[in-house]
């Protein structure tokens, strides 16, 4: 096994890096306070996006009375 990984590093090193991704996925979608955040973002990203859309309509229809 260690000729193989002498021979060819780069097995190792995908290796390695697929077992940090694996891991980082694992404690993203475990991890309570990151998934608090992560919920948060989104409830205020769409409170933001409705009041811009409501605000490009009042735009349009003071347009449309002019």
């Amino acid at each position: 096994m260690t000729t193989i990984l002498n021979d060819k590093p780069v097995i190792g090193i995908i290796a390695g890096f697929t077992s940090w991704a694996l891991y980082f996925l694992k404690a993203l979608f475990t991890d309570d306070a990151l998934l608090k955040w992560v919920a948060g973002a989104g409830i205020w990203l769409g409170v933001i996006v409705a009041l811009l859309t409501v605000y490009l309509r009042i735009i349009e229809i003071r347009k449309q009375d002019r």
